[in-house]
């Protein structure tokens, strides 16, 4: 797998791919799998898209997008 090409879509079968966006997201397996569901799309934009929906506030994973957002508007 070749890490310096920018990839636009996930690939559910491929673990390596799995375990790379769940570690790099802070989800489990299951929360990404239940977005691609969810979504009807491998696309890494829609399903980051359908997982903000669901994050919770008090949760790193919410504060970290925030923080991120806010500071990517500057």
């Amino acid at each position: 797998m070749d890490y310096f090409v920018r990839r636009d879509v996930i690939h559910p079968e491929n673990s390596n791919e799995v375990n790379y966006w769940t570690k790099k997201w802070g989800i489990n397996v299951r929360q990404l799998y239940d977005a691609i569901l969810e979504t009807g799309s491998v696309n890494l934009s829609d399903i980051r898209k359908a997982l903000r929906k669901h994050e919770k506030p008090g949760t790193f994973v919410y504060w970290k997008h925030k923080v991120f957002e806010n500071f990517n508007s500057i």
